[in-house]
């Protein structure tokens, strides 16, 4: 909340902060690009996408989960990065990549809603994940009821 109103100071001293050797750091500073990082989209958006590859979870748990509130708008950059997110090794990653995929996947139908079906239809894919494709699939599923219904119903 400090930051508000001074974004172009504070954003790149985030993404900066995205680098730092603390795990707890990067994490944090996700985080917190969650407030702020509205506005300043251009610089943004690569940086978390680059945090998707860190190795601690929960830096990427955070860039998936403001790749959904930034990516809004930037669905052709956003999309392709968080279908790959879905199949991440940590769940919490998977679940925010299915909730993300909500908010910036209307009008990229075709190419999202084949890997939620997947994670959704996965047998070994956590409960949690699995319900998270499938709200996912109800909000992003509009214009193509034809797949999604029969898919949600045999759920």
């Amino acid at each position: 909340k400090v930051g508000a109103g001074h974004g172009d100071i504070v954003v790149p001293a985030l993404i900066n902060a995205l680098k730092d050797s603390d795990s707890w750091v990067r994490s944090k500073a996700a985080k917190a690009l969650y407030s702020i990082g509205l506005g300043h989209q251009d610089i943004v958006i690569p940086a978390l996408i680059n945090a998707l590859k860190d190795s601690d979870s929960w830096v990427r748990r955070g860039a998936v989960k403001v790749l959904g509130k930034v990516g809004a708008g930037h669905g052709d950059i956003v999309v392709p990065v968080l279908i790959n997110a879905l199949k991440d090794i940590d769940d919490e990653v998977s679940i925010r990549a299915a909730e993300a995929l909500s908010k910036v996947g209307a009008g990229h139908g075709d190419i999202v809603i084949p890997p939620l079906i997947e994670a959704l239809e996965d047998e070994y894919e956590d409960e949690y994940v699995r319900g998270s494709a499938a709200k996912a699939l109800g909000k992003v599923g509009a214009g193509h009821g034809d797949i999604v219904v029969p898919v949600l119903i045999n759920a």
